[in-house]
């Protein structure tokens, strides 16, 4: 973001400082010219010498603006806790200046004292208002800013990570199944043209074609799992479970405490980033825990503030292991935690790594616990 685009210190506000009090200083005057004989009134009660009239009413202009100017600054200035006891003082103030003005120079006016510091006083409360809102405005200009220039970094690093993947894919492509296709090639060429095929022959193309067909499987699957398509979240969450553990020759298993009807209401980027999140905290697992066993949990709770009685709005999503577990800076420095916090950034969800507690009895720190909490507003 550049410089000249960000609000400056000095606003509409500036201008409201110098224009707000002179405006209740015209009124205080206007109003003493127009009620000469209340103003009298109110300056014998006060036991003051004269009163301002028509023919000199420019004595009247400084005490009305330094009253005018006192009463906006105040309200402008002063905690909301002492506004009343600074409006009185204020208030008494343009009275003592008032009679000041009557002791030398014979004219004063009490009606233009109290108009200027109760106007000037209202006025300031209204420049406060519109300060404070103005203030609110520019927070949120620098909150949005902020976040967006972390919502561009975020996709660049997404692009990065979606090009990683990429390459992934193109090895995989490569080494798996263009490796099956050549060698199913090469056993097709290597047929006599003048005999027929023998059953071994074909058997061992067959075996080749169906390796083939599995690899193109496992590659389909990486790219979007057909079991969550077709049967849900909490199904593909079970057989990611599965056959994560079983590749590993790790225990595995899957706990569901939510009901079908609340995991209804999420999307299909939700849910597809949830089995995201969890198929990448069970690689680490595999690849980096030595751990034996392994428990992917998802459960709802409600949260306060809930609007809809009996209806869970939480989402928890924890993948539990009794690894070696990691330390707390790697939490912070690995690049695949910082993938996986983007992601749950996408969809609003929280994600966290705390030491597994939950199945030692001396409660010590045996391995990790993924949580990934999301809220949904059902209400």
């Amino acid at each position: 973001m550049k410089a000249k685009e960000q609000p400056t210190a000095r606003s509409l506000t500036d201008l409201l400082r110098l224009v707000l009090p002179i405006l209740a200083a015209v009124i205080s005057i206007l109003t003493a010219h127009v009620l000469p004989s209340f103003d009298q009134h109110l300056a014998n009660s006060l036991a003051f010498k004269a009163t301002a009239c028509a023919s000199d009413l420019w004595w009247l202009v400084p005490v009305a603006v330094a009253t005018s100017f006192l009463s906006f600054e105040a309200a402008l200035r002063i905690k909301s806790n002492y506004l009343a006891i600074v409006f009185l003082q204020v208030t008494a103030l343009g009275l003592l200046l008032a009679w000041l003005s009557s002791q030398i120079i014979g004219s004063s006016s009490v009606l233009a004292s109290l108009t200027a510091s109760t106007i000037g006083f209202a006025l300031g409360l209204m420049a406060r208002a519109f300060k404070s809102a103005e203030a609110q405005q520019t927070s949120r200009y620098f909150e949005l800013a902020i976040k967006n220039s972390e919502l561009n970094e975020t996709r660049l690093s997404l692009l990065k990570q979606d090009e990683a993947d990429r390459r992934i894919l193109a090895s995989d492509l490569h080494d798996q199944v263009l490796n099956e296709l050549k060698l199913i090639k090469s056993k097709v060429v290597a047929l006599p043209d003048s005999e027929p095929p023998t059953k071994e022959s074909i058997s061992a193309i067959e075996s080749s074609l169906d390796t083939a067909g599995k690899h193109i499987r496992d590659v389909m699957e990486s790219l979007f799992p057909s079991v969550l398509e077709n049967l849900g979240l909490c199904s593909a969450l079970d057989q990611l479970t599965r056959d994560s553990c079983q590749k590993a020759h790790i225990q595995g298993r899957f706990i569901k405490s939510i009901e079908d009807r609340e995991l209804e209401t999420l999307t299909k980027t939700e849910e597809l980033l949830l089995f995201r999140l969890t198929q990448e905290a069970l690689n680490n697992v595999v690849k980096h825990a030595n751990a034996k066993t392994v428990r992917v949990t998802i459960e709802g709770h409600t949260t306060a503030g809930n609007t809809i009685e009996g209806q869970n709005n939480r989402i928890i999503l924890s993948i539990a292991d009794d690894g070696i577990g990691f330390a707390e800076k790697e939490r912070g420095e690995s690049r695949g935690l910082r993938y996986m916090r983007l992601r749950a950034d996408l969809i609003g969800a929280k994600i966290s790594w705390q030491a597994n507690k939950g199945n030692n009895q001396d409660n010590s720190e045996k391995g990790t616990v993924v949580k990934i909490e999301l809220v949904r507003n059902i209400g």
